[in-house]
């Protein structure tokens, strides 16, 4: 039986559907084809050119919707969704129904239990209230008793009797205040006079005390004039200016004496050449030259060798010389420090010794008051006298003391604080330690730091100390200018300043910044030169003379800044008790000689480390010297060998000379050629350096001269003024001793006077005290009755203010009582007399004590009134608070009549409810039968099923015959069409990866598996396929077409379309479209290919 289907698409662009040429709609016609099983939503007969990678590729919804289509249940999904949202809305009536009678229900139960509770809190109250009633009955009862009794006690006229007492004791006590006060004018006016004198010796003591000051610091002043002038005299030396200019005599006579000789000596040996002569012997010159070039060319490089040799040879014997004199340099210095060593220890002995004996003399001198009023300030000039004496290099001054101590303290606060620029380098020789010293200058103090960070907290910690300001050096951010490389080497006899300093490499940057570009030079002309002939700046010579001075030196004004704290103690201790002057002195005494000892602990200390460092650089030059020596005796022995060839070059050329020079030689009259040449070179070399020596020997004479003359005439001068200053102190010495002789008569005479009156002043203050001791007896006695008048007093005011507390505390009953509303039991009056003030004058409360009101106490139990104890109360309080804290939660009174109004809800609700449950009942059955139907029809299991084996059947291969593997999974298994189907395919010999990673033509086996297993559930009678192989290869390609044939027979078709001809030699029948020129349509053609056999 044959159906014919036709579709067509009309000029307007509507269509047509005929069955059998039967005009139908077109429901009908897709009715029809669906009885075939041709889904035309589903496309289960069709798949379009490329969409088979897509199939593939399609997301979970997209094939959980293609399933659905194929299977059908797609149809419900729109009465399922409309019944899913009716099954949620009936559920949640049915739910806020349940819950608003579950509230009802329970707010009933409130108000059920809220009535019981509302009739009990009432039965409570009326307790509450007796309680309360009983309570005040009692407080007022016991007040009114307190009032009572308080009344009728009274001490007033015991009062009367103590005043009476009191105005006789106060007669009495008149009269001897009156005495006492006559003898204290009389005391008060002999202490001014005395204080009088005491001032007028006390200020006449400063003078004495600076006179005897003056008298010290001019004695000292005198040894120090004796002293300069002794080393004066030593230093005048007129005997070495005399033999000065006796050399200089001698010296020009030679210089004549050997001009003239030479002019003689010229002229007798001189030989004169004619101009014949001199013309043939420049000719025989270059003969010689010609025939003896190889050797003379030999024999000069060989001298320009030796020269070079002989300078080599004496750089290193001035090397090693100059290391054995640095050398014998540390051998002295290192004995030198030993001798400070050991004088450092004696002088730390001597001032322990000093310190310890201080104690004692503290003791003596304070048994002896009246003189050390006298000589007070005397431990401090001999502390001062020792202190000027002590030698300048046995101890620091304290500015360097704090310095170091601040140095110090910093470098353990700090890790990035190194030292003082002076204690990180040394000269390399002691000769240069006062040029470097000027070099430095203020930054030889200088503090080096690691970084600028270090440097402001050093800054930070200075300031909050209030410690002197200092100067940083931070090596990461200082400004260094560049070595100028050409002052190395300008001169032979000056050196840079950077270039003689001994230090570590690390503080290269530090050092730079402190010498610049400054040179040292030996002495002062070299100086000078530098300075004005090549305009050099920052030059100093080693010579003393021109060395100017520097406050980095000598540090003179230690000593002055002493001398001034010394002089400011002694002007305290004039402000101090007499007691007290000795002890500070010798306090301040002590604390220097400990001062002294600290700096000479450091002094020893830094001998030590001095020590350490010289025998290291002893131990250094001594190896260099060792190191050196092999060096030199190899240069000697290459020097001697180099003479040697020249000497014999030298020969072998004379014989040349000899030979080209002889008939020459017979004609001037000389042995050879060389008599001649020597003759007329040498005596004007010889006399050409021997007059630059007398000439330099002469300068040097003048200069010293000059020098000489100037310090000689320098020390006359000072000579001069040091006795003119010597004889002005020696007056002032006799000047200072006749003040301190008149003012000491005046301070004994004061000191007599004194006296005297201390002990009027004692005889007077005897009799003032027998007068106070009678003013005092009759105060104690005054005292005792008033004493008594305040008890008494004080008792009266207790009973008027405990009467005045308890008739205000009976008032604030009364009053809350009124305000609260509490009806007490009353035999008169009414509570409305009592007025409401908060707070009522004591005036009102006791005029009128009880406003017309009489209480009933009857209704007050006996035991109640017998016992007022504080524990009654606290029973009655703790009665009333329990049932108070009871009464806390005050019920709802309004309950009895919300209950009726909420029943009656209740059982509105109960019918709603019932009516909400059946409707939601009905909807969540229709709803469970469309999702039964929805979920029978879909077709997962099925294809699920069969997607495996046909990915295996379409992948399988000789090597792999098992094919690979395919499977889908759903992410919904209650419901899968309310989520997505996931596909996974694994080729063979691979390794599992998602569907978007794998290859294009894995990917088409993996869709046309899924097409074949879909096509399966529901296969319609023929299988269209558009250009499926487009992405295989021919290996795939045979393995579809295998595929087909097997499944391919007369009740299912395959229709394909391909350009591969794998699949054209095993179809069934070929179908071409070509187009028609002349019609302009396609048509086709066909051949049946299945009557031909199969090769």
């Amino acid at each position: 039986l044959q159906i014919h289907y036709k579709r067509t698409i009309t000029h307007p662009g509507s269509c047509e559907y005929r069955i059998d040429n039967a005009l139908v709609s077109a429901a009908q016609y897709n009715q029809a084809l669906e009885s075939h099983n041709i889904l035309i939503k589903a496309r289960n007969f069709l798949v379009f050119q490329g969409d088979v990678e897509t199939i593939a590729s399609q997301s979970p919804k997209d094939l959980t919707k293609l399933i659905e289509q194929i299977s059908g249940s797609l149809e419900y999904k729109p009465e399922y969704d409309k019944l899913k949202i009716d099954h949620e809305k009936a559920a949640q009536a049915l739910a806020r129904s349940f819950h608003e009678r579950r509230g009802v229900n329970a707010e009933v139960k409130q108000y059920q239990e809220q009535k019981i509770e509302a009739e009990t809190y009432a039965t409570k109250l009326d307790k509450r209230d007796d309680a309360v009633v009983t309570h005040i009955l009692w407080k007022l009862y016991h007040l009114q008793a307190k009032i009572d009794a308080s009344r009728n006690e009274s001490k007033h006229d015991q009062l009367a009797l103590l005043n009476n007492q009191i105005q006789e004791h106060d007669l009495n006590l008149d009269e001897a205040r009156k005495m006492q006060s006559k003898l204290n004018k009389n005391i008060m006016k002999q202490e001014r006079v005395i204080k009088r004198k005491e001032k007028t010796l006390q200020d006449k003591l400063p003078a004495v005390i600076a006179i005897d000051e003056k008298i010290s610091l001019e004695g000292i002043k005198l040894k120090k004039y004796l002293l300069r002038i002794e080393s004066i005299k030593t230093n005048r030396q007129a005997l070495v200016l005399q033999d000065l200019q006796t050399q200089l005599l001698v010296v020009e006579k030679a210089a004549k004496k050997f001009d003239d000789e030479q002019a003689a000596l010229a002229r007798k040996k001189g030989t004169v050449l004619s101009d014949h002569d001199l013309q043939e012997y420049r000719s025989l010159t270059n003969d010689l030259s010609k025939e003896a070039a190889s050797e003379k060319a030999r024999l000069t490089q060989l001298l320009r060798q030796q020269k070079t040799e002989q300078e080599n040879l004496k750089n290193l014997q001035g090397k090693l010389e100059q290391l054995e004199w640095q050398a014998n340099r540390l051998l002295e210095k290192d004995l030198a420090s030993r001798r400070d060593q050991v004088q450092s220890r004696g002088n730390i002995a001597n001032s322990d010794k000093r310190a310890s004996r201080r104690p004692q003399y503290c003791y003596r001198q304070q048994e002896d008051e009246p003189s050390r009023r006298i000589v007070r300030a005397y431990p401090l000039q001999i502390c001062a006298n020792q202190l000027l004496q002590v030698n300048a290099d046995q101890r620091e001054s304290e500015k360097q003391v704090r310095l170091k101590d601040t140095v110090l303290s910093l470098k353990r606060i700090f890790p990035g604080v190194k030292g003082r620029i002076v204690d990180l380098c040394s000269p390399s020789q002691r000769r240069y330690d006062a040029a470097i010293g000027i070099i430095l200058g203020r930054n030889a103090d200088a503090i080096v730091v690691e970084t600028e960070t270090v440097a402001k907290e050093c800054i930070e910690y200075l300031r909050d100390q209030k410690s002197q300001p200092r100067t940083f050096i931070p090596l990461d951010a200082i400004q260094t200018k560049p070595i100028n490389p050409a002052f190395r080497g300008i001169h032979r006899q000056a050196q840079m300043a950077i270039d003689i300093l001994r230090y570590e490499t690390c503080w290269e940057k530090a050092m730079h910044y402190a010498c610049g570009n400054a040179i040292v030079c030996d002495d002062s002309e070299i100086a000078k030169h530098l300075a004005y002939e090549k305009k050099i700046d920052s030059l100093h010579s080693t010579e003393p003379s021109f060395i100017k001075p520097s406050p980095e030196m000598g540090r003179p004004g230690s000593l002055q800044r002493l001398k001034e704290s010394l002089v400011a103690e002694l002007a305290e201790l004039q402000r101090t008790k007499k007691s007290c002057v000795v002890e500070d002195s010798l306090k301040t005494d002590l604390g220097n000689l400990q001062i002294r000892l600290s700096a000479l602990l450091e002094k020893l200390n830094d001998t030590e480390l001095n020590l350490a460092k010289n025998q290291a650089e002893l131990d250094l030059v001594q190896r260099q010297i060792a190191e050196m020596t092999p060096n030199l005796d190899s240069q000697r022995v290459s020097h001697a060998t180099l003479t040697e060839q020249i000497e014999k070059l030298q020969e072998t050329v004379n014989v040349i000379q000899d030979r080209i020079f002889a008939p020459f030689s017979q004609k001037i009259g000389v042995n050879n050629i060389r008599e001649y040449e020597g003759q007329q070179g040498k005596l004007q070399q010889e006399a050409a350096e021997q007059r630059l020596q007398y000439v330099t020997q002469l300068g040097k004479l003048q200069n010293q001269i000059e020098f000489e003359s100037s310090r000689l005439k320098d020390c006359d001068e000072r000579l001069e003024r040091l006795t003119e200053l010597m004889q002005r102190d020696n007056s002032a010495i006799e000047g200072l001793a006749r003040q301190r002789e008149i003012l000491s008569t005046q301070m004994d005479q004061l000191e007599a006077e004194l006296e005297i009156l201390r002990q009027i002043l004692a005889s007077k203050r005897g009799e003032y005290a027998q007068v106070t001791e009678n003013v005092n007896e009759r105060k104690r006695a005054a005292s005792q009755v008033h004493k008594q008048v305040n008890i008494v007093s004080k008792q009266i005011l207790a009973l008027h203010a405990q009467v005045e507390r308890l008739m205000s505390e009976r008032y604030a009953v009364l009053r809350k009582c009124k305000l609260e509303e509490i009806a007490i039991p009353l035999v008169s009056g009414s509570l409305d007399n009592i007025p409401i003030d908060e707070v009522l004058p004591s005036e009102d409360i006791l005029q009128s004590p009880d406003w017309g009101i009489e209480i009933d106490f009857d209704e007050l139990d006996d035991d109640l009134k017998q016992n007022g104890s504080e524990n009654q109360e606290q029973d009655l309080i703790a009665q009333i608070t329990a049932l108070t804290n009871e009464l806390q939660t005050a019920p709802n009174m309004k309950a009895i009549d919300r209950l009726q109004g909420v029943e009656s809800k209740l059982h509105t609700l109960e019918k709603d409810f019932d009516k909400s449950r059946r409707a939601a009942k009905i909807t969540k059955d229709k709803f469970n039968t469309v999702r039964r139907k929805r979920c029978n029809l879909v077709a997962f299991e099925h294809i699920s099923e069969q997607i495996d084996q046909i990915y295996k059947d379409l992948t399988k291969t000789i090597a792999f015959p098992l094919g690979g593997t395919a499977y889908l999974s759903l992410e919904d298994e209650q419901e899968p069409y309310l989520d997505g189907v996931k596909y996974h395919a694994m080729p063979p010999m691979k390794r599992f990866r998602d569907m978007d990673q794998l290859s294009g033509g894995e990917k088409t086996m993996a869709a046309l598996a899924l097409l074949f297993a879909v096509h399966s559930y529901q296969p319609s009678p023929f299988f269209v396929l558009d250009e499926i192989d487009a992405a295989l290869d021919n290996t795939n390609v045979a393995k579809i077409a295998a595929y087909i044939k097997e499944h391919a027979g007369p009740g299912f078709q395959f229709v394909v379309i391909s350009l591969k001809n794998g699949l054209f030699h095993q179809s069934d029948a070929l179908v071409g479209i070509y187009r028609e020129q002349q019609q302009n349509s396609s048509k086709c053609l066909t051949l049946d290919l299945r009557k031909y056999d199969t090769i």
